[in-house]
């Protein structure tokens, strides 16, 4: 017996292969809920850590003179610490930080302070009321600060407010963007093998079912045929005329009666083949 006859054949391995289709398909939406939940987490997380470089690197406040807009820091000294803190972390691609006014002071993409681009942004607005919030956005972006022009990229806009001990109020806002691209990667772990897995057992476990449900179907078909074949009554034989009789009309024919001769001639055969049957008597 082959390998499709001995899984298929038996009447339960319709049940078996449904239930492993049932089984499989949740598992796959599982694993795929698994990686979503996964991203969110990174998402959380990288709010967690845009109010912790807030704090650390930019608390001691922002200054409106000297190329670095950071108290406490040279400009040397800033990139060293954006490079040290910030950017060891794989999924963050760009740090700006926003003065009290909302005037963009500092981009780790621009190199001098002349290549800033002011513009109305209403994220630094709210976020100068006090509220950590993302957005995702597709803006051009690139990794390089020299000489490349930026492709349309997904980025994570995470905007928190710069809070200092001696003040009260936002002093300013920090934006930090993250890369959904990395984020998801990050994201990924195994839940893509799993997926892959089960999702190829779900359909192995479905081409089964279906194998399993055609084989039962034709077996009980066969077993009907027979069924009714076993139950049909048997033919009647096939009643004929004594062929003596046609032998004796043929000639007649041959020797020119009329019709009614030949039709009076068939009634007295018949009459005389009647009478020599054997007569039984009913007392036997």
């Amino acid at each position: 017996m082959g390998f499709l006859d001995r899984y298929t054949h038996d009447r339960g391995s319709r049940f078996i292969w449904a239930g492993l289709v049932l089984a499989c398909l949740a598992v796959f939406l599982l694993a795929r809920g698994g990686q979503d939940r996964e991203l969110g987490r990174q998402i959380e997380g990288a709010f967690a850590r845009t109010e912790i470089y807030a704090a650390e690197i930019f608390g001691a406040g922002l200054q409106t003179k000297g190329y670095s807009p950071v108290v406490g820091y040279t400009g040397k000294e800033l990139a060293v610490a954006m490079r040290g803190e910030i950017f060891t972390d794989p999924t963050a691609a760009r740090v700006r930080l926003f003065d009290e006014s909302g005037a963009l002071v500092y981009d780790s993409n621009v190199l001098t302070d002349a290549g800033l681009t002011q513009a109305d942004n209403p994220n630094v607005d709210r976020a100068q009321r006090g509220e950590t919030h993302a957005l995702i956005v597709q803006q051009p972006f690139t990794w390089s600060t020299i000489g490349a022009s930026g492709v349309q990229t997904s980025l994570l806009q995470v905007y928190t407010p710069l809070l200092l001990s001696d003040r009260v109020g936002a002093s300013g806002v920090v934006e930090v963007d993250f890369a959904m691209e990395e984020l998801r990667a990050v994201s990924k772990g195994v839940w893509p093998i799993v997926q892959l897995v089960f999702g190829l057992l779900f359909l192995l476990s479905l081409a089964m079912t279906v194998l399993s449900l055609q084989v039962q179907v034709a077996v009980a078909g066969g077993s009907d045929a027979e069924a009714r074949a076993a139950a049909a009554p048997p033919a009647a034989p096939e009643r004929t005329e004594p062929a003596h009789a046609h032998a004796e009309v043929a000639p007649a024919i041959e020797g020119g009666l009329t019709d009614a001769e030949v039709q009076d001639l068939r009634a007295r055969l018949a009459k005389a083949a009647a009478r020599k049957k054997p007569v039984t008597s009913s007392g036997e």
